[in-house]
């Protein structure tokens, strides 16, 4: 017997945006498959339009996460699943409010969004054909204007996410001799 249920997988669903996902697919009548091991997510974020100072690491795992969609999203088509990412910029959730050390870009771009606002916009993206969906209007504005001006990423990204006293300092020769 075949059902005609649909069905989906979400990582991170013990709390914030995982969990709000999935309580509003499976309030829809889908079949929700969940799992959870730590904090970190499978999602993408704002940081995988440019590298974030503070946040290097986790950047470098959206960068992952965008580039992993785009290959899956091509090896999986004929296959009839599609793939599909959600770039989203802070969002109200433990991982984020809870930090010990909140990076300088959580101050400057605040944290405007909350999970459920990002649970809809992934339940757009299941019937949708997109590839990359941005959630706030911030997301739009900033992968806009870093791909009209690609000169101005790495001095838009230092007034965005470097304190006022980082970019004051003078750069330090490192790895020469005086």
């Amino acid at each position: 017997m075949t059902s005609t249920r649909r069905t989906i997988f979400i990582t991170g669903a013990a709390s914030g945006i995982g969990r709000e996902t999935a309580q509003l697919f499976a309030d829809r009548g889908w079949f929700v498959g969940i799992a959870d091991v730590d904090a970190a997510s499978a999602m993408s974020s704002t940081s995988s339009l440019y590298g974030v100072p503070e946040l290097a690491v986790y950047s470098a795992t959206k960068h992952a996460v965008r580039a992993l969609t785009e290959a899956l999203s091509l090896e999986l088509e004929r296959y009839g699943i599609g793939v599909s990412d959600i770039v989203a910029p802070y969002v109200r959730t433990p991982l984020v409010v809870d930090a010990e050390r909140k990076a300088y870009s959580v101050t400057t771009t605040g944290i405007r969004l909350l999970p459920e606002d990002v649970a809809h916009v992934v339940w757009r993206a299941v019937h949708g054909h997109r590839l990359h969906w941005r959630v706030h209007p911030l997301t739009h504005v900033l992968g806009f204007v870093l791909w009209l001006a690609p000169f101005a990423r790495r001095p838009l990204v230092r007034q965005l996410c470097l304190s006022p006293e980082h970019r004051a300092a003078k750069p330090t020769a490192v790895g020469r001799d005086a």
